[in-house]
């Protein structure tokens, strides 16, 4: 298989997936909360979005609970938008849960340090 068959096979294969995951770097509850970028699969319109683990929409400034925002507003990215938006955001979801968690909590001042550290690094918000 030659390297331009190889990459077209991997983007044929990206094209079927519904869903990614990006973690929040730091984040003493590790995977559990995952940002999600999920494609709309209701097949009335195409889009991404970026989602919390509790029912929460990005909206581009804010988190607003999904019950409160049309599909439209839900699924208002692009799938790369959508993932280059989770990527950003991700420490930032560290910072925030770690600003508002007891800084007793084991592992919470190292875990802030590397939120820290990653959102300055890939140009996110901390």
């Amino acid at each position: 298989m030659t390297d331009h068959d190889y990459i077209a096979q991997l983007a044929a294969t990206l094209d079927l997936a519904a869903e990614f995951r990006i973690p929040c770097p730091g984040h003493p509850y590790g995977h559990n909360v995952d940002l999600r970028v999920t494609r709309r699969t209701d097949g009335h319109a195409d889009g991404w979005a970026v989602l919390d683990d509790e029912g929460h929409a990005w909206t581009g400034t804010a988190w607003r609970h999904r019950t409160v925002l049309a599909r439209s507003d839900i699924y208002r990215y692009t799938r790369d938008a959508a993932l280059a938006e989770a990527i950003r955001i991700a420490p930032a979801q560290t910072q925030a849960f770690l600003t508002v968690a007891h800084p007793t909590t084991p592992g919470y001042r190292e875990a802030l340090a590397a939120a820290e550290l990653h959102g300055r690094q890939n140009g996110g918000e901390v």
